[in-house]
């Protein structure tokens, strides 16, 4: 996704609105620039093109990006910043690494990451005062990729629309409940998340609830159609079926297999809302292509870790001498908490075609490996520089029988870092939001200010 983002709002990352004004007026009352050199970066030349295809489908006027990168007089007051932000790593985030030790066994679909090329020249050109270039001589610049399913989809009606906070930089996590309306057994080989009001939609995740299930949601739903819920990825122990930004592909399951979606069965979308553009209408749904036919093969996304069922905790730092233990002191920088899932006896081979790691705000790092019963280890991803952004469901890119195999006895083992500290940019937002001024000790949960070490799977059967 090509997003840059200032960690849950622009004040969180060292750069008050207050001295993005006195950029403006410093520019503003400048004197004209000298002419730019021909073999000088430009914004025409080199730099808008760039925003164009890894950025501005969040960052653009009416993005969820919370500042627009799409026209030379936004983007100049913030070259510096992004220019220091791209170099971190930090955007856009697409944060998923592959050295360390960690080599995933295949290339990922879809990857966002800027090429060192794209990296230094935003660089340079920040380097050389973000100068624009001649609008006649300009690069053309990429279209944006069609993220659809295509006129084939069924698109899951919704009624009216949900209406975000009227408080500018209000953040709100809400669920709703829809009815696909399907009569008999449905297969579906692809999905993709519906958006309406991408000023302020943030992500979104999907999951299944089974018919038996339905009635305990129902009744949570308030009149507006929906009802707050905070967003984890084992939410209410319901299977999910999509984790969706707004640069996020179609869901399109690999080796001809198809997800089940029974009669009478619903699907619950959680969305995430961020309000830059206080009082927006949002009436986001969910796009499916099915079939009435079953495939030959069965996918699914399963989470482990946190404290599911199989779900061991590694001995760590600070453990009670009664053992393991899930708790990460306030103050504390570098923690490591590791879970360690192994595939029971008996278990059907499947292969892995994703992956979803999954901190909350206190995260610093998390890897994902297997430990296969013969002994081999098999790195599935690392994030060494962990955000809430960070969020996303990596899909490798290649041929089903290639994919990587999760067999019984084989052990999925997560390792998790955090930062508990005042110094965590993304934590302190969150602490202030609930009236803290210090951070508090963590442990296992789903509030915001409780902590994740969990990895949601794409498994399709062998």
């Amino acid at each position: 996704m090509a997003v840059f983002s200032l960690p849950r709002g622009p004040l969180q990352a060292g750069l008050s609105f207050g001295l993005i004004l006195s950029f403006v007026v410093l520019i503003a009352c400048s004197s004209e620039p000298e002419p730019v050199p021909s073999d000088e970066v430009t914004w025409h030349g080199d730099v808008a093109p760039i925003f164009a295809e890894h950025c501005n489908v969040c960052h653009r006027s009416g993005g969820v990006g919370g500042f627009a990168l799409d026209s030379y007089d936004d983007a100049k007051v913030l070259a510096v910043w992004v220019s220091n932000t791209v170099r971190g790593g930090k955007m856009p985030p697409w944060t998923l690494d592959s050295g360390d030790g960690c080599e995933p066994p295949v290339a990922f679909r879809h990857e966002s990451r800027l090429s060192s090329e794209e990296i230094q020249a935003i660089e340079d050109w920040a380097d050389a005062g973000a100068p624009e270039g001649d609008p006649a001589t300009a690069t053309e610049l990429p279209p944006q990729p069609d993220r659809t399913l295509g006129a084939e989809a069924e698109v899951v009606p919704r009624d009216g629309g949900w209406q975000a906070s009227a408080v500018q930089d209000a953040e709100s996590y809400r669920c709703f409940l829809l009815d696909p309306g399907f009569d008999e057994q449905r297969y579906v080989t692809g999905l993709q998340v519906a958006p309406d009001a991408l000023e302020v939609l943030h992500h979104v995740f999907a999951y299944r609830v089974p018919a038996e299930r339905v009635g305990e949601f129902e009744d949570q739903v308030g009149d507006d159609g929906s009802y707050e819920c905070f967003s984890t990825m084992g939410f209410s122990g319901l299977d999910p079926m999509m984790f969706w930004l707004p640069d996020t592909f179609p869901m399109e399951f690999p080796g001809g297999s198809s997800l089940s979606l029974g009669a009478g069965d619903r699907i619950l979308l959680q969305a995430h809302y961020h309000t830059w553009e206080a009082g927006a209408v949002d009436a986001t749904s969910i796009a499916l292509r099915t079939s009435t036919m079953s495939t030959e093969r069965n996918s699914r996304i399963e989470v482990f870790g946190n404290d599911a069922a199989g779900a061991e905790l590694q001995p760590g730092p600070g453990d009670p001498p009664s053992g393991p233990e899930f708790r990460i002191p306030a103050f504390e920088f570098g923690h490591i908490e590791s879970i360690r899932v192994t595939v029971p006896d008996g278990s059907p081979p499947r292969r892995i075609f994703g992956l979803a790691p999954r901190l909350n705000y206190a995260g610093e790092s998390i890897r994902v490996w297997i430990e296969k019963d013969g002994g081999d280890s098999l790195c599935l991803g690392d994030i060494p520089e962990w955000s809430i952004d960070s969020m996303r469901f990596y899909v490798f890119d290649e041929a089903w029988e290639e994919l990587p195999l999760l067999e019984a006895g084989d052990a999925i083992v997560i390792e998790c870092g955090y930062d508990n500290t005042s110094a965590n940019d993304d934590l302190r937002s969150v602490l202030a939001d609930a009236g803290f001024e210090e951070p508090q000790e963590m442990v296992l949960g789903g509030s915001p200010l409780d902590e994740q070490c969990m990895v949601a799977l794409g498994l399709t059967t062998d």
